[in-house]
């Protein structure tokens, strides 16, 4: 029987805890579906999509910066005690993870309540794999998440308490989504478990229900398994590629973050990942250049995150580059930075399959960043293209986010993202931003009518690079179309009967979600309530598309140099650039405004 067919109608707490490690580490088929933000597998196990930010709570160092004698084996480390993770004990002093290794925020508030009700539950928990380097240090190799999930416990801290705030640099440093998730946790385990605290006080001076006391006696003798690697720093690094090829749980993205982590297109996206808070991978440079890396993040980071995106769609003050506290979101920035800065990169979910590389990153690499500098260039770059789709500079185009990042649905779409960042490259190279004010209004209500285009893309070439790349090529076309005076209808007819996009897109004419009852779904719910809202929208007094409150500007209906007032009746609201280029552009060559469509 397939083990997708086996399903036990109630996990025990050991099979349900192994669901979630096996889950975690990618080695089972979820199979299913996600209701209310949820992924649902084969046994029944409801697995949230939720996320607990824990990085703050190892802290990160490169596995030879403290080493007296890098190439000294390790020695060994011995079980490590719920009572040595509290905040200034011994162990929890020590502990430490490679700089290299991925952030510690993947897990969900219930998988973290599942760990802590095994470990009080003498449960199996695999054990964590360390490396003690010679000044001491201990290295979590393998295992981040899981001792992480413990200190949280123990130390009452799910990414907002006195650990994280201190990382992150204050409670308001931290996102709002962060704050929500820590919340969450803290509820689940008070309802489900209890907190370090109040287990400590029964074992100590006793009370609570016979569960909780049994719990509490388990305070004292609960451990976690520790397998020591016993090499020099080179083979523990190496040792942490392999374990984690094993499982499939480093994705191709992620390996060549890993692998480029000194260059300047990783530094500057694990800067913008966290707006310049948390660990500080550009530690070795000046202190002046890490203080410029920081605060371009920190401006970068509000422009693409501006306002936190919710976790259902409700109004259109959408952010530019979906959720920053998402999975997902530093692979999304490394791509992001790679385009803005005009690198070539192959798409690695379509690259021929290659032997993993186990190698660390040798120091002497040529391509890495030596003082901070082309970091900064970077992510100077980066903010330029951005501030240009969406900001309140004088310049900005003001591109409205739900029209070009979000499906019909309201979920982010980091293909279209990223084909958006492509266009506008392409018009300032082209000295076209005139001529798309003049086409805007007509361009964008064929990207609104045809989002569906971006879905059949993604999910036909596979890869985000390629389908970004086609649907580029798409705008191009369209944008080429409506500047011949092409009207829409045609140009949907000419994109459906075009090489390469007639393999690839066909014509939808009810998109959306399959129906299979009268109520409606969450998808369709969605659906209905953006296309409310984008007709609705408010649009720019000068070329007719809609605008975002991010990125707006105040023109005079009647100019101040024929008399016009400062008056509200004489006032509209623009896009930046409409107003303060593309208006100007059309009074010097004598050309009029683009009419109104509606």
């Amino acid at each position: 029987m397939a083990i997708s067919e086996r399903r036990p109608a109630v996990p025990t707490p050991q099979t349900r805890i192994t669901l979630y490690f096996l889950w975690h580490m990618n080695t089972i088929d979820p199979e299913g579906e996600r209701p209310n933000g949820c992924l649902l597998n084969a046994w029944g196990i409801t697995m949230p999509t939720h996320h607990v930010n824990l990085d703050a709570l190892i802290v990160r160092e490169d596995l030879e910066v403290n080493s007296s004698n890098p190439d000294r084996p390790g020695g060994d480390v011995p079980p490590i005690s719920l009572i040595e993770l509290q905040r200034g004990r011994s162990m929890f002093d020590v502990l430490r993870k490679p700089d290299f290794q991925r952030e510690t925020s993947e897990w969900s508030p219930q998988q973290i309540v599942e760990l802590v009700k095994n470990i009080l539950d003498e449960e199996l928990i695999p054990a964590v794999i360390v490396w003690k380097a010679p000044n001491r240090d201990v290295f979590v190799i393998d295992g981040a998440h899981r001792l992480s999930a413990l200190i949280a416990w123990v130390n009452d801290d799910y990414g907002n308490g006195v650990i994280s705030q201190k990382f992150y640099g204050g409670a308001d440093a931290i996102p709002q989504a962060q704050h929500t998730s820590a919340k969450a946790t803290r509820d689940l385990i008070d309802s489900q478990v209890g907190s370090f605290s109040k287990l400590e006080q029964f074992r100590t001076v006793g009370g609570g229900t016979p569960e909780e006391m049994r719990r509490a006696k388990s305070l004292a003798t609960a451990y976690v398994v520790v397998q020591s690697v016993r090499n020099d720093a080179s083979h523990a690094e190496a040792s942490f590629y392999r374990i984690n090829q094993g499982g499939a749980t480093i994705d191709e993205v992620e390996r060549e973050i890993i692998h480029s982590r000194r260059r300047p297109q990783a530094l500057a996206a694990r800067a913008l990942l966290r707006a310049g808070t948390g660990h500080k991978y550009w530690w070795p440079f000046p202190d002046d250049k890490k203080a410029e890396i920081e605060r371009l993040a920190n401006s970068l980071h509000s422009t693409l995150y501006r306002p936190d995106l919710s976790d259902k769609f409700r109004t259109l003050d959408m952010p530019m580059a979906g959720g920053g506290y998402s999975a997902d979101a530093l692979s999304v920035l490394f791509d992001f930075i790679h385009i803005a800065n005009e690198l070539h990169r192959s798409d690695p979910k379509t690259a021929k399959a290659k032997k993993p590389k186990t190698d660390p990153l040798p120091k002497s690499d040529p391509l890495r960043d030596i003082d901070g500098s082309d970091t900064i260039k970077f992510l100077k770059k980066a903010k330029d293209i951005a501030e240009l789709i969406t900001s309140g500079d004088d310049g900005s185009l003001g591109l409205h986010p739900a029209v070009y990042c979000y499906s019909a649905t309201g979920k982010f779409q980091p293909t279209a993202f990223f084909a958006q960042v492509k266009f506008v490259q392409y018009l300032v190279k082209h000295a076209a931003k005139n001529k798309f004010s003049f086409a805007r209004c007509q361009f964008e209500e064929f990207l609104v009518e045809h989002k569906y285009f971006v879905n059949q893309l993604s999910k036909n070439l596979g890869g985000t690079t390629r389908a970004m790349t086609r649907l580029f090529e798409l705008y191009v076309l369209v944008f080429e179309q409506i500047q011949a005076g092409t009207d829409n209808p045609t140009i949907r007819k000419i994109v459906l009967e075009t090489t390469p996009f007639s393999q690839f897109l066909k014509e939808i004419s009810k998109p959306g979600e399959k129906i299979s009852g009268q109520e409606f779904g969450r998808q369709t719910k969605d659906a209905i309530k953006l296309k409310a809202e984008l007709t609705n929208a408010p649009r720019c007094g000068i070329c007719h598309a809609r605008y975002h409150p991010n990125s707006t500007s105040i023109d005079h209906r009647d100019d101040k140099k024929q008399g016009g007032l400062g008056s509200m009746d004489n006032g509209s609201v623009t896009h930046p650039y409409c107003n303060t280029g593309f208006k100007n552009w059309c009074q010097h060559n004598g050309k009029p405004l683009p009419p109104s469509p509606f």
